[in-house]
């Protein structure tokens, strides 16, 4: 959403990786090829995965919603995207309603989502596919399954410019950004301030029956992320869910820019009755949900505070949502 200003990006992905090599039919294929490549290089380069998915990690697809996978235009607009992820949000983020549209060959594994501020061509440049994909109205489906460190009562905090989703155990908990998922709408539609001016609206109650998040919002404000508290008032605090030690648990996370510009993507992970470090102005600092104890490029503009412990919430290879 919006521009980005100079500055902050001027490392770029780094590293080295394949280039687009040869597809059949209408495929793009991912070969050896000449082309430069996007690998993560060393260190924590590419923002929205590894390569690989030996580490072990959510496995991360990206999809183009303004062409087939034949390569052709849809023609979707920006409200069209709303009402598609509308539409993946109430039907459980299933692989075939997205078969329709084009998929980067190239998939990804990420441990940790904690993307403060990037410029959107990014995303396609990272799946390979930059020099076929403009970079608006296009989403990133990651799947997997992991296993919970201990018995308790959890909750996602985060959110997203211009989406992000997350299922856990087969259910919607979290769904916070510029636009929301479920509705299609503006994060501010059940501020505080909204919802004490009429409770009882039409808007509130629809919002209620699509959406899993608290009403009126939560909202955390770290004083070093102010592009995502003006815009969205900050990172939210999303519904609670219980989980059991060492049980494994599906998990889905929807990442999507609409109009293009700057994109944002950070997740955090809430214990219930867990006491927190706090920041000065009172608002917890919570740890990264992650899948393994890799930490995120703290160099990156409008990186919020985090705590670098925090449970590790272990990858399950071999495991996809529909297996569970």
């Amino acid at each position: 959403m919006g521009s980005l200003s100079s500055g902050g990006l001027s490392g770029g992905l780094g590293g080295t990786g394949s280039g687009g090599g040869k597809g059949t039919g209408n495929g793009l294929g991912v070969g050896a090829g000449m082309a430069p490549g996007m690998g993560i290089g060393s260190g924590n380069k590419n923002p929205f995965g590894m390569l690989e998915s030996t580490a072990g990690g959510l496995r991360g697809t990206f999809y183009d919603l303004k062409q087939t996978k034949d390569l052709k235009p849809t023609d979707i607009d920006d409200d069209g995207v709303r009402a598609e992820l509308k539409v993946i949000a109430s039907k459980g983020f299933r692989p075939r309603d997205f078969e329709k549209y084009f998929k980067a060959p190239r998939a990804l594994y990420q441990t940790k989502f904690m993307i403060p501020l990037l410029a959107a061509d990014k995303a396609p440049a990272a799946f390979e596919v930059d020099q076929y994909v403009q970079p608006r109205r296009w989403f990133v489906v990651y799947q997997g399954a992991v296993m919970a460190p201990k018995t308790g009562k959890f909750r996602f905090v985060g959110a997203g410019d211009d989406t992000l989703m997350v299922r856990f155990n087969n259910r919607l908990v979290f769904d916070y950004g510029y636009t929301l998922g479920a509705t299609g709408t503006h994060a501010n539609i059940v501020s505080p301030e909204n919802v004490e001016k009429d409770k009882n609206s039409d808007t509130v109650k629809n919002f209620k029956r699509a959406s899993p998040m608290p009403v009126p919002n939560i909202n955390y404000k770290y004083s070093t992320t102010p592009r995502i508290n003006n815009d969205v008032s900050g990172v939210a605090v999303g519904a609670d869910f219980p989980v059991v030690a060492g049980k494994t648990y599906p998990v889905e996370i929807v990442l999507s820019e609409i109009p293009g510009g700057v994109f944002t993507s950070m997740l955090f992970i809430e214990e219930d009755g867990a006491t927190y470090q706090k920041d000065p102005a009172g608002y917890p600092i919570l740890p990264i949900f992650r899948l393994d104890h890799s930490q995120p490029d703290t160099s990156q503009e409008q990186m919020p505070p985090f705590d670098p412990g925090g449970p590790i919430w272990k990858f399950v290879p071999g495991v996809m949502p529909h297996d569970i």
